[in-house]
């Protein structure tokens, strides 16, 4: 069912004109209109009337939010701020949602109060018309998991690792094992709200709830193996656990394909005499692995007038690029200068090249005798990829956004004053900002020396074709990305619109729109492609319980020396058998010709073409013509083309939560271009005329893989 509405108000502070509600942009000003969900939390647990319009009256329009579900609302008037609390009015059980603002990906931030006792929390920004999943939006991670690959599957553990430490600090972590809590949108893991521990809860307890799921055959031993591990307390810290995950992430990262390209542009606006912003790279720039430069994108706000900021925005960029490109070039460097053993040498590099530039910048300052309000500085963000991987740094209050086809998502936060107040749990983020001060930086690159420097580093894991957006706040002031990023950026994503186009529709949304300073901004581009891959190196099995004490084995004797001749026909039996398996393994004409000629495999037609709904499930048959094929059970979700003549196995059928039902394949003999699961909508395969097959043993679509 469709959360609709009969009107909506435009959140353009010019205008807030009444529009019907199944409109997308304003009739009076064609800005984008917002649809802002919320959650009600409250003890007990509300029960709205569904239909009804609840909260403060906004003056001469009645009641601000309407009730979608017993839970859910809409915000009716998203340009007026909501009820916020007085003075020490929030309550200890919800300051772990202020003071885990830095995880805004996965942590709902609370918006406001509804009543004195229920508070709002914040959905997400959702692409629309949406559609209700019970009562809710977000489907459950649970439902959602037997249809995910086996990266999405590690990915969203990954995160889930990785929020364990800060959850835990603050009295939440069995949030993550309650399966109705668990929400997902696209690859993000998103908490629908947080629930108190009774107990701190163990990575046991996590080990015991993942093992109740199947994983994709990819990564299944690894999977069971992990959980084993966590639940023997073989895997007894947060940070092991996300050790172990992202050297799964790595082995299936290199089943795929990741092409990059990047550009970034900056303009002075219509209303300031100079440019202090700067940016990388400044054209269209597709990146390749024998390129020098790594994936890079790079904005700078400058701070400190004419020949200052423009002078410290553009040394950042040249200090920052220039460290980056010597990281790609000898990737073992940062780790040699950390002193953590086991430091990701790009976090490092990255690290290292905004705390030189801070100092590079500094140095200007003194040698100048610039003193506080003369001293020049600049805002950083940075992105930069290594195959799956995608590293942030930021300091200052310019903008990291993480763009899918399933959402948009604020990475950064702004190092403000603000920002401080909800970390510090004093107030709520849309209530802080309005303080007198509350947007003043509280660092800058330039403003001190390294030691009072603190850059912000995150990362994230890229699972499916994504934008990454910075930006000065000449763009995202006044929420101009959330009101934008589905017209000018989703349609990147859908191949409709090339990044230097959209670049310069942002920037002209800026001027237009905003117009009160410098405007910059970059997009960099991830497209992934999957293609087969070498096996994927299991973990060490978990050990019993009693067997993790140290015990002492006898020492072997010592062996006797080979003859020279056996030595050497035993390397060169050992040699061949190990290229015959690789090829096996890794060439599927090899293998079927192996397995044709030893008489294990044989495939034989079986009566006449069928459709393929009528094929049992486990049942083998083959293709008949070419056709082209969704590699999840979506309408628009990423295709692939099957040649004809290609096995599969029916596996399963799968029900999603809107009635559809997909049937899952999975290929014999995937190639480069084709994975080895691919889906079909049940109501197309009456159509898809396939050959049912009989003695099809060697149809095992993991063993590519496995």
């Amino acid at each position: 069912m469709e959360a609709a509405t009969d009107y909506l108000y435009c959140a353009n502070g010019d205008c807030q004109q009444r529009n019907p509600g199944h409109h997308n942009f304003c009739q009076a000003c064609n800005t984008p209109l917002v649809r802002r969900y919320l959650w009600v939390i409250g003890d007990p647990a509300p029960a709205l009337t569904v239909g009804a319009r609840v909260g403060d009256t906004v003056p001469q329009e009645g009641d601000r939010y309407e009730v979608i579900s017993p839970r859910l609302l809409l915000d009716l008037h998203p340009y007026f701020p909501p009820k916020m609390p007085g003075d020490d009015q929030i309550p200890d059980h919800l300051l772990p949602y202020l003071k885990l603002i830095p995880q805004q990906l996965h942590i709902p931030q609370l918006y406001g109060q509804l009543t004195s006792e229920l508070w709002l929390l914040e959905v997400g920004s959702l692409p629309h018309p949406v559609q209700l999943l019970g009562d809710h939006l977000l489907p459950l991670l649970t439902h959602q998991w037997s249809q995910a690959n086996a990266l999405r599957q590690a990915t969203w553990l990954w995160q889930m690792a990785r929020l364990w430490e800060p959850l835990l600090a603050q009295g939440v972590a069995s949030s993550l094992l309650q399966g109705e809590l668990l929400q997902v949108n696209g690859p993000v893991v998103r908490l629908r709200e947080l629930q108190r521990d009774q107990q701190p809860p163990t990575l046991a307890q996590l080990g015991q709830y993942w093992a109740a799921w199947e994983a994709a055959a990819p990564w299944r031993d690894f999977f069971k193996s992990l959980c084993q591990q966590l639940q023997v307390g073989a895997i007894a810290q947060g940070a092991a656990l996300i050790a172990h995950l992202d050297g799964a992430i790595a082995s299936l990262a290199s089943q795929h394909q990741y092409r990059y390209g990047a550009i970034a542009q900056t303009d002075a606006g219509p209303t300031r005499d100079h440019n202090e912003d700067a940016c990388h790279p400044d054209h269209p720039k597709q990146f390749t692995a024998d390129q020098p430069d790594p994936p890079a994108v790079i904005v700078c706000d400058g701070i400190g007038g004419h020949a200052g900021g423009e002078i410290a925005s553009q040394i950042a960029i040249e200090t920052i690029q220039h460290r980056l490109r010597e990281a790609v070039a000898s990737p073992d460097q940062g780790r040699e200068a950390s002193s953590a053993p086991d430091s990701d040498p790009i976090r490092t590099s990255l690290e290292q090249a905004i705390t030189e530039a801070n100092d590079k910048i500094c140095q200007r300052n003194d040698a100048e005798n610039r003193e506080e309000r003369e001293r020049m500085g600049t805002t950083v963000v940075t992105a930069v990829a290594q195959q799956s991987s995608l590293y942030l740094g930021y300091v200052g209050d310019s903008r990291i956004y993480w763009i899918t086809r399933s959402g948009c998502y604020q990475i950064s936060l702004d190092d403000d004053v603000a920002a401080r107040e909800v970390r510090l749990g004093y107030a709520l983020y849309r209530d802080a900002v309005s303080f007198p001060g509350g947007g003043a930086l509280i660092q800058a690159l330039g403003m001190g020396p390294a030691n009072r420097l603190y850059p912000n580093l995150d990362r994230l894991v890229l699972d499916e074709d994504s934008l990454i957006l910075l930006c000065s706040d000449g763009l995202s002031d006044y929420d101009r990305i959330e009101q934008y990023w589905q017209t000018e950026l989703l349609t990147v994503l859908q191949g409709q619109q090339d990044l230097a186009t959209a670049v310069a529709h942002l920037v002209a949304i800026a001027n237009q729109k905003n117009g009160h300073d410098n405007v910059t901004v970059g997009l960099l581009h991830c497209q992934i492609q999957p293609h087969p891959c070498p096996t994927l190196p299991p973990l060490p099995k978990a050990a019993a319980p009693e067997a993790l004490a140290v015990t002492t084995l006898p020492s072997p004797a010592p062996a006797r020396p080979w003859p020279i001749a056996a030595l050497t026909a035993a390397i060169v039996a050992i040699l061949l058998i190990s290229l015959g398996a690789v090829s096996y393994s890794l060439f599927p004409e090899w293998r079927q010709w192996v397995d044709r000629l030893t008489g294990n495999t044989p495939v034989t037609a079986v009566g006449d073409p069928i459709p393929l709904n009528q094929l049992a499930i486990g049942g083998n048959a083959q293709i008949l013509r070419t056709i082209t094929l969704p590699l999840e059970p979506a309408a628009d979700a990423q295709t692939v083309d099957l040649s004809a003549q290609t096995d599969f196995i029916l596996k399963d059928r799968q029900t999603l939560s809107n009635g559809e039902v997909w049937l899952q394949l999975q290929l014999c003999s995937p190639t480069v271009n084709q994975p080895p699961i691919v889906w079909v909508q049940r109501d197309l395969s009456p159509n898809l005329q396939v050959m049912p097959l009989v003695n099809s043993v060697h149809c095992r679509p993991q063993d590519p893989l496995e």
